[in-house]
C-alpha cells in the first residue's frame, strides 16, 4: 500500500504488478479479517466461499480499478461483498418475476421478427459504464458498514418502513442516512461522471 494521495486529486490505482504482488502477499486461507469477510459474505450469498474469492481475484485482476491507498485485502473484501450483493439482488428480482405459461402461450405473446440487439462496441461500453458506477458505489460504501447496509438494502429495491427495519434504524434516522448519502454522491459524482466522458 502506499501513501495516501492528496486530498483533491484522483485517487492512484495500482498497477497489475501491484495487484499481483498484492495477491502473492494476502493469505486469505488464513484466519483473519479477509477470511472472514468473504466466509461472512459467502453465506450471506449461499456461495462458496472459495469461488467467491476466486471471483473476487479475477475482477481485482481484470475489471476493478484498485485503489492505492486502500488496504488490499480490505478491497478484495469489498469486491467480494459486491459480488455477494449482486447475486442476493438477481436472487430478489428473479423470485418477482416468475411467469408460469406453457410455451404455446409465450410464443403467441412474443412479436414475429423485429428483435434489435446491440452492436458489440455498444455493449461494450455499458459494461464499462456499469464497472465505473460499480466502483464508484463501493467507494461510497468504503468505510461506513451502515451505509453499506443502506446501499445494499436500496440495491434489493427495499423502501421506506420496509429499509427502516432491516437496517434496525427509525425512520428519522433513516431520512437522515439518506440524506448524508446523498450528499456524499453530489459529492463524487463529478469525478464519476468526468470518468465516464473521459475513458
Amino acid at each position: 500500500m502506499s501513501a495516501p494521495d492528496q486530498p483533491g486529486k484522483p485517487a492512484r490505482v495500482l498497477t497489475i504488478d501491484e495487484v499481483r504482488a498484492e495477491l502473492a502477499r494476502i493469505r486469505p486461507s488464513a484466519a483473519g479479517p479477509l477470511k472472514k469477510a468473504i466466509d461472512g459474505h459467502a453465506a450471506r450469498s449461499r456461495e462458496d466461499p472459495r469461488e467467491l474469492l476466486n471471483e473476487a481475484i479475477q475482477r481485482a485482476l481484470t475489471t476493478r480499478a484498485i485503489p492505492a491507498d486502500v488496504p488490499f485485502d480490505k478491497v478484495l473484501a469489498e469486491i467480494a461483498r459486491s459480488i455477494a450483493s449482486s447475486i442476493n439482488v438477481g436472487r430478489h428480482r428473479s423470485r418477482q418475476h416468475v411467469v408460469e405459461l406453457p410455451i404455446e402461450e409465450i410464443v403467441d405473446l412474443l412479436p414475429a421478427g423485429g428483435y434489435a440487439v446491440a452492436a458489440p462496441d455498444e455493449i461494450i461500453e455499458r459494461e464499462r459504464v456499469r464497472q465505473i458506477c460499480a466502483d464508484a458505489i463501493e467507494r461510497l460504501a468504503r468505510d461506513d458498514d451502515t451505509r453499506k447496509a443502506l446501499i445494499d438494502a436500496i440495491g434489493m429495491g427495499m423502501r421506506g418502513d420496509d429499509l427502516a427495519a432491516s437496517l434496525g434504524v427509525s425512520k428519522r434516522d433513516l431520512a437522515s442516512m439518506r440524506k448524508a448519502l446523498k450528499r456524499e454522491i453530489q459529492r463524487v459524482w463529478p469525478t464519476v461522471a468526468e470518468q465516464i466522458d473521459r475513458d
